[in-house]
This record gives structure tokens, C-alpha cells and sequence, in this order.
């Protein structure tokens, strides 16, 4: 879709995410405040939902038009690498400045340190190093605020080392991430001399929160909880202490997966992200320890402030190249009180966040409807060897076998004088109640690579009963066979004559 607010060339043109997510959403509307604050002209087109392809597209259509058709200024929001090959190009042929937006320039891409006009957008090391420091804090009780990795470290160094009590794990964003270099390197900075230590690699996870679910259960599969959930019978399985997600959206794959394992996330496991673009629920649950802010209604006027001074007065009047929108750390004791200053002005916290207020599921098998309908679709499951379904069918045959065997004896041998004191109608019924008991293991003899959903219901309603039924079929005739023989002996000590029945 594209939002023109002047017939001629526009002023700027900003190339960015479509607003079917808080976060972008939020983008476009600080550029559309911001540019009518500056009576500037705005053109914007969006991109899809982070769709490469479209964005490619918009891109090379814009490196395609005339020269009169070229705004002064383009804001984008490069969302793959070919994107920011394609900003280069467009800034070649056209000359006309960028603003950068989301994504900071990257080591290894000089071009866009030396031709863009200036970046607009989080600060991917500040974000990270304070998501160490809610970890360090939760999981030590050392205060973010007044926790300093140098001197920890130095205090470390001279005390022989600290030694390192909890480990975390890493979900990270893809690895093309323009960031995520600059973000794993802060987050290991912030955890300097401190007790806490990542566990394993940083584990990559595609954009959303399917891949995180599916990413927690197998981490759950290497490793324990400090209550002891998911401990080997060794011992020897290390325990995970906290999750650092480098995304709210992130943290919601890993809350769920570890509800639907039994977990319980802010008791067992420590969950801490960034960006505040998940669910605050979470965080006033204490299911999630914090987050950082991060207000892309700020970046947005950032970005449009930046091409404001470029018009007004070239790019001398541009004074800070690199804007970073502000990270302060929320938790559930601070994100109602938490203050914000920008630009002069301060706002709550709360307010400029994207996050929805009530959590729902948006990971993993949402019911047994949907589609996966399993979750052995998602990961991969240990299964009961199928040898020892046929070794049970084959000892159910057996004891069939036997009983029906016992039946006709019992028939055949009713009249004689040793199948009439053991009594026929007690011993028929021990029969029966076995080739119940038996039929119970029919039904715990299935799983969901043969059978449907609905069927292994019905088989785990159908097994206790037929199990419960069974065994009292058969203690229930012992009983009752002790308790006359009981009689009969009570009787015998008496001397008297005593006729029972059935």
C-alpha cells in the first residue's frame, strides 16, 4: 500500500513493514506525526509484512524511476541483505540521501557508514548488555542499576576468578541480522565477572515465535531445571537457569513451550527479552522478568527529524549521524513507573511499548484441531519400541489362550469332587476377570503414528477401566472365597452344621 500526502515528488519517501504488527505500525506513525509537525510532504510504501521479496521490488522500482520523480530524502528500513545492496545502488545512481531505519550499519558494510546520511533505531548493544543485567540481577540479586562488568571483572581477576553458579541459554534472531553480532557480544560484555554464563551457543531463530517453541523443547531435551524437571537418572544433565530471548515475540515461543512441558517460567526458569513488543501480561505476571523499552514511534521521529535538518541546512546541520531510541530496563516492579526522556520531552514507559496487554498462545499446536495437530509434527518424539507392542500382543494371545483353555476344563472337570470344592461359579469368574485385565493392555498398546486422536481418547478412558474392572473381578472372587472358607472353619470350631450358598 502506499500513503501519499502530496501529488508532486514528496519530500520523503519511506520504505518500510506493512502495519499488520505493533512494531511497525508504531514506525509509521511517528514518521506521519513527525513529518506533519514539519510540514513536510510524505510518501510511504510498505513492504508486506518484512516480505524480501516486495521490498526488492519497491527497491529496484525506485532505482528504476526518473530523476523527477526522486524524492530529497528516501527513510528505509532494509529488511535483507539484497535490500541494503539495492539502498547502495539507489544512493549511485540518484544521489539522493538515506536515512537508514531499524538496521544499524554493519561492521563490514563501510559504504553505509560513509553514504548514509544518518540510522534511525535501537541500539542493539545497549539493549543486549541490559538484558545481562536483569539476568544477572534475577538470578544473583546483584541490582542491575548499580552492577559495573568492569569492575566485576577487575574485582575477579583479583580475587582468582568468580565462579559461574548459573547458566543461560540464547535465542537469538537469525544471524543475518545486521545486529546480531553487535548483540551477542554485548550481552557476553554484560556478563562479565558475574556468576552467570551462557550455557551453550547462541541458538538462531527465524523472525516470530514458532521457531522458539520448537527451539525450547529441544533445549529442554539437553538440559534440566533447577527443581529437577527433565534430570537424567546420571545426574549429569546441566541445569538452565534463565533464557535471554533478543526478542519479546521470542520469549512468548519459549514462555509456551515451557508451559505445555510442565515448567512453570518465572519460578523455574527465568525469562528475560527486548524490544516490549510481547505481552505485558507476562511481565506483570512475573512469567518474564523484563524487558526493555523500545519505541519506534521515537525512531520514526527520529528518522524524520534527521531529513528535517538535512533540508533545513544540509548535512552540517546534522549533528548526531547515529540516533538511538532509548532502552531502559521494566520489570514487574517498574513498568508502570518508568519515565522515558526524548527530544526534550518525557513519557511513560508504558505508552511507548507495542506490546498487547493479554497473552495468547501464538506458538506450537494451538488445539488438536488445528494443524500440526501433534506436537511429534514439531519436534521429534521417543517413541515406545514397536517390539514391545508386539511383545504385549503376543502375551495378551497367550493369556487368552490360557483362560479359554481353564474355561473348558472347568466345563468338562464341573462334576468332579476337587473342581466342586474349589467352587466352579468363584473359579469362572477368575477367568473372566483375567481376560478383562488382559484387554486393558489392547488399549495402552497404541500411540498417534497409527491411531487418531479421538481413537487414543477412547483408549485412555477404555484402559483404567477395563484394568480396575478386571482386578476387581478377580481379587474381589479371592476374597469372597477366603471369607467362606472362613465361615466353614469358624463353623468347624463350633461343631454345628452350616449349609452356605452362592
Amino acid at each position: 500500500s502506499t500513503v501519499v500526502l502530496s501529488a508532486a515528488a514528496p519530500d520523503i519517501i519511506a520504505i518500510l513493514p506493512d502495519r499488520s504488527t505493533g512494531y511497525p505500525n508504531g514506525l509509521h506513525n511517528g514518521l506521519w506525526l513527525s513529518s506533519t509537525v514539519f510540514n513536510l510532504t510524505l510518501e510511504i510504501r510498505d513492504v508486506g509484512n518484512f516480505n524480501s521479496d516486495i521490498s526488492h521490488r519497491v527497491l529496484q522500482e525506485a532505482i528504476d524511476a526518473p530523476a523527477e520523480d526522486q524524492p530529497k530524502v528516501y527513510c528505509v528500513w532494509p529488511v535483507s541483505l539484497k535490500s541494503r545492496d539495492l539502498l547502495q545502488q539507489l544512493h549511485s545512481k540518484h544521489g539522493v540521501p538515506i536515512v537508514q531505519m531499524n538496521q544499524l550499519p554493519s561492521e563490514d558494510r563501510q559504504w553505509e557508514w560513509d553514504h548514509l546520511l544518518g540510522y534511525a533505531g535501537p541500539d542493539d548493544a545497549l539493549r543486549a548488555r541490559n538484558a545481562a543485567l536483569m539476568l544477572v540481577e534475577a538470578l544473583t540479586g546483584v541490582p542491575a542499576a548499580s552492577y559495573n562488568a568492569t569492575a566485576a571483572l577487575e574485582r575477579a581477576r583479583q580475587e582468582g576468578g568468580v565462579e559461574k553458579t548459573h547458566q543461560v541459554a540464547v535465542l537469538g534472531y537469525p544471524v543475518r541480522y545486521g545486529g546480531y553480532k553487535l548483540s551477542i557480544d554485548a550481552f557476553l560484555q554484560g556478563l562479565v565477572g558475574s556468576a552467570v554464563e551462557i550455557i551453550e551457543d547462541p541458538i538462531h531463530c527465524e523472525w516470530g515465535s514458532q521457531e522458539a517453541y520448537e527451539q525450547t523443547l529441544s533445549l529442554m531435551e539437553r538440559f534440566s531445571t533447577v527443581s529437577g524437571k527433565f534430570r537424567d537418572p546420571t545426574g549429569r544433565k546441566p541445569i538452565v537457569y534463565g533464557i535471554y530471548a533478543m526478542d519479546d515475540i521470542i520469549v512468548q515461543g519459549a514462555y509456551q513451550a515451557l508451559v505445555d512441558l510442565g515448567v512453570v517460567p518465572g519460578k523455574e526458569i527465568v525469562l528475560v527479552g527486548t524490544v516490549a513488543n510481547g505481552a505485558r501480561e507476562l511481565i506483570e505476571s512475573g512469567a518474564q522478568y523484563g524487558t526493555t523499552v523500545q519505541g519506534p514511534l521515537l525512531e520514526g521521529r527520529f528518522a524524520i527529524g534527521m531529513a528535517h535538518a538535512y533540508l533545513a541546512g544540509g548535512k552540517e546541520a546534522i549533528t548526531e549521524k547515529i540516533r538511538f531510541t532509548p532502552h531502559p530496563i521494566v520489570t514487574q516492579k517498574t513498568w508502570e513507573t518508568t519515565i522515558v526522556s526524548f527530544l526534550g520531552e518525557v513519557a511513560a514507559a508504558d505508552s511507548l511499548n507495542t506490546w498487547e496487554i493479554f497473552y495468547d498462545r501464538v506458538a506450537g499446536p494451538v488445539s488438536v484441531d488445528s494443524t500440526p495437530t501433534d506436537i511429534c509434527d514439531i519436534v521429534s518424539c521417543q517413541y515406545i519400541p514397536r517390539v514391545l507392542f508386539i511383545v504385549g500382543y503376543v502375551l495378551v494371545a497367550t493369556n487368552y489362550g490360557l483362560a479359554v483353555l481353564a474355561a473348558v476344563l472347568l466345563y468338562i472337570y464341573r462334576n468332579q469332587r476337587i473342581i466342586g470344592i474349589a467352587q466352579p461359579f468363584f473359579l469362572a469368574l477368575v477367568i473372566v476377570g483375567s481376560m478383562v485385565d488382559t484387554t486393558s493392555i489392547l488399549f495402552m498398546s497404541r500411540d498417534n503414528r497409527d491411531y487418531t486422536e479421538a481413537e487414543l481418547d477412547r483408549s485412555c478412558v477404555a484402559w483404567p477401566v477395563l484394568l480396575s474392572v478386571g482386578h476387581m473381578l478377580t481379587t474381589a472372587t479371592l476374597a469372597a472365597k477366603i471369607y467362606r472358607v472362613k465361615v466353614l472353619m469358624d463353623a468347624g470350631l463350633e461343631i454345628r452344621r452350616l449349609k452356605l450358598s452362592v
